[in-house]
């Protein structure tokens, strides 16, 4: 038999990370996701407690790297010597 593991999702995670925020204990929020304190404490310890800046992607940057038709790295130009 083994364990099944339920990963925590984004809303799960936002509400975990405000609850933490407000003060609220370990025990107290795994109760309320049916979850043990350590699978919480797991959850938050990787930044110290801190809730971590929302992911953003620079799309103008993230547009030169690829090109749409190859799906791959362009091929950079050769230096003349």
């Amino acid at each position: 038999m083994g364990r099944r593991v339920r990963k925590i999702g984004p809303a799960e995670s936002a509400e975990i990370w405000d609850r933490w925020q407000r003060g609220e204990g370990l025990k107290l929020i795994g109760r309320a996701f049916g979850r043990y304190s350590s699978a919480i404490f797991a959850h938050l310890k990787p930044t110290g407690g801190i809730r971590p800046a929302p992911a953003q992607r620079d799309d103008a940057k993230a547009e030169g790297y690829l090109c749409p038709n190859l799906g791959r790295s362009a091929p950079r130009p050769i230096a003349d010597n």
